[in-house]
């Protein structure tokens, strides 16, 4: 069992290895205090401690952190400013 702040609504975060809230769950992921996607805090430790060996699990999460590239809250943008 993953506590609420491992666990995300955003079934794409799987991509990457994060668990996902069931989808019969998902409204109440407020109450629970569940967050759609990961931070960049868990996104670089991701990409630190197991960083991809397969060239397509690689473009793939990177396809993930691009398409979160809107705006500040990016976590392309958090992961730069490290």
């Amino acid at each position: 069992m993953e506590s609420p702040n491992s666990v995300y609504t955003n079934a794409d975060s799987a991509i990457m290895g994060f668990a996902v809230l069931d989808a019969s769950l998902k409204s109440k992921a407020k109450k629970l205090h569940i967050d759609e996607y990961p931070n960049a805090a868990a996104l670089i430790d991701v990409l630190s401690s197991k960083p991809s060996k397969d060239p397509s699990t690689a473009r793939r999460w990177f396809e993930f952190l691009a398409s979160r590239s809107g705006g500040e809250s990016s976590p392309l943008l958090q992961l730069v400013q490290v």
